[in-house]
C-alpha cells in the first residue's frame, strides 16, 4: 500500500487526474451497466412470468376437474392403461394445444400433493407424448401458495444445471369448486437474459466508450490547466534561488491558482528587490573592505621602518645614547648619531 502510495504521489499532476477521472467514470459505467441489467432481468421476470402465469390459468380452466379426479383415482388404483384412458387423453390433447398457441418449447403438466408425501408433487397428465406419470419433484412455496390460496402464483427466476428457469401455476377446481390440482408451466429465460445482456453491451459499446474518451481528455485539459501554472511558479522560484532574477507569471485565472500566481508575483517582486538591494549593501561593504586594505598596508609599510630604525638604534647604542622625554621626543644634544636613521 505505501508502494502503491509513493508511485502515485511521484505521478504528475496532470496524469493524476486523468487516473482519477478514468476510475470514476468506469466505475460509474459498471455502477449503470450493472443497475440496467437487473432492471431488465426483473422486467423479463415479471413479463414472462404474468404470460406463464396466463397460460396455466388458461388451461386449469378448459381442464375439466371431475375428469381430472378419475384420472388421479385411475393413478391411485395403479391402472396399467392409465395413459391410454380417454379423460388422460383428452386432458393431454388441451395441454399439447395450449403449449403450441403458446409456442412453448417445454412441457405443460399437472400436478397434485399426495397425502402421503406433502413435501413431493406427483406428475399426472403431461403434453410430452412420453409420459412420467408418478414422477415427483419438491415442492416448492408458489406450488404450495396456489394448493393452499386457489390463486394463481409464479416463482421468482431460478437456476438448475439446464438453464435459468420461470415457473407459473394455476389451480384445477372440480364441480364444487375445490382446489384437486393444479397446472404448471415451466420457461427458460436463458434467450431474454442473453438479449438483456446484449443491450447492456450494446449500450457499454462505443458510445460509451467515446463518452469515457472525452471525459479523459477533459480531465487531461483540467489537469493541464494545474499543472502548467505550477511548472512556471516552480521555475520562477528556482531562478529566484540561483540568484537570477525571474518574470512575472502571467496569469488572467480569478480562481485559487489565479490568486497563487499573483501572491508567487509579489513575493518574486520582493524576493528581486531584496536581492538587488543585498547586492548594492555588498558592493559597498567590498569597497569598504578595499580602502581599509589599502590603509592597513600603508599602515604596514610605516610600522616596516619604524621597526628597521629601532634595529638600527639597537646596534649603535654602544655609539651613543637616546634620552625619550615623556611626550616621546629625543633630546637634540644625544640623538646626533641617529639623525641619519630617523
Amino acid at each position: 500500500m505505501k508502494s502503491f502510495k509513493k508511485i502515485f504521489g511521484d505521478l504528475p499532476v496532470t496524469l493524476k487526474v486523468v487516473l482519477l477521472a478514468f476510475f470514476i467514470v468506469l466505475i460509474y459505467f459498471i455502477k449503470e451497466a450493472s443497475y440496467m441489467y437487473v432492471t431488465m432481468k426483473t422486467n423479463v421476470e415479471s413479463l414472462v412470468g404474468s404470460r406463464m402465469e396466463f397460460v396455466a390459468r388458461t388451461a386449469a380452466l378448459v381442464i375439466n376437474g371431475d375428469s381430472h379426479q378419475q384420472v388421479v383415482k385411475a393413478y391411485l388404483d395403479r391402472d396399467p392403461d392409465l395413459t391410454k384412458r380417454d379423460d388422460f387423453k383428452k386432458i393431454q390433447r388441451i395441454l399439447r394445444r395450449i403449449q403450441k398457441i403458446n409456442e412453448l418449447g417445454s412441457d405443460i403438466y399437472t400436478l397434485v400433493q399426495p397425502q402421503w408425501k406433502e413435501n413431493s408433487l406427483v406428475f399426472i397428465t403431461m403434453s410430452n407424448p412420453k409420459t412420467y406419470v408418478g414422477n415427483s419433484i419438491p415442492v416448492n412455496p408458489s406450488a404450495l401458495e396456489c394448493l393452499r390460496t386457489g390463486r394463481p402464483t409464479r416463482t421468482a427466476l431460478y437456476k438448475d444445471r439446464k438453464g435459468t428457469w420461470i415457473s407459473a401455476y394455476a389451480p384445477i377446481r372440480n364441480k364444487k369448486r375445490s382446489v384437486i390440482a393444479m397446472v404448471a408451466v415451466d420457461y427458460k429465460v436463458d434467450n431474454e437474459l442473453r438479449e438483456a445482456a446484449q443491450r447492456v453491451a450494446e449500450w457499454a459499446g462505443v458510445p460509451s466508450l467515446a463518452l469515457l474518451f472525452f471525459f479523459l481528455i477533459l480531465a487531461a485539459m483540467v489537469g493541464r490547466s494545474i499543472a502548467s501554472p505550477l511548472d512556471e511558479m516552480t521555475d520562477a522560484v528556482v531562478s529566484v534561488a540561483d540568484g537570477v532574477p525571474g518574470g512575472n507569471i502571467f496569469t488572467v485565472r480569478r480562481d485559487e491558482i489565479g490568486r497563487l500566481a499573483q501572491a508567487v508575483n509579489s513575493m518574486l517582486e520582493s524576493s528581486t528587490r531584496n536581492s538587488l538591494d543585498s547586492k548594492g549593501e555588498l558592493s559597498t561593504l567590498r569597497d569598504e573592505r578595499e580602502q581599509l586594505a589599502k590603509n592597513l598596508h600603508s599602515k604596514e609599510l610605516e610600522l616596516k621602518r619604524t621597526i628597521q630604525a629601532y634595529q638600527a638604534l639597537l646596534g649603535k647604542l654602544d655609539e651613543g645614547c637616546l634620552i625619550f622625554l615623556k611626550d616621546g621626543k629625543v633630546l637634540p644634544q644625544y640623538s646626533k648619531i641617529c639623525e641619519d636613521y630617523l
